[in-house]
């Protein structure tokens, strides 16, 4: 595994330190790959769901429309 070093502020260095313990991560580096890994998971379905979007087309609906339809499909 590689090794570097980073300079981050010091609340950032609390929050990070937090979220190990809470995340039960046995160190900082640990947790800070998991939420690298995570981000980039994020990123990927975020850029795939863009793509789709762009190519399923123009819809033809009203923004009106298209809201109403989501507030029926959640139940509200």
């Amino acid at each position: 595994m590689e090794h570097f070093d980073i300079s981050v502020p010091r609340e950032i260095r609390d929050a990070l330190e937090q979220g190990a313990r809470d995340g039960g991560f046995p160190d900082l580096g640990d947790y800070v790959a998991a939420l690298v890994r995570d981000h980039a998971q994020r990123r990927a379905w975020l850029t795939a769901a863009l793509i789709e979007g762009e190519q399923s087309g123009i819809d033809d609906r009203s923004i009106e429309d298209i809201i109403a339809q989501g507030r029926k499909r959640a139940g509200l």
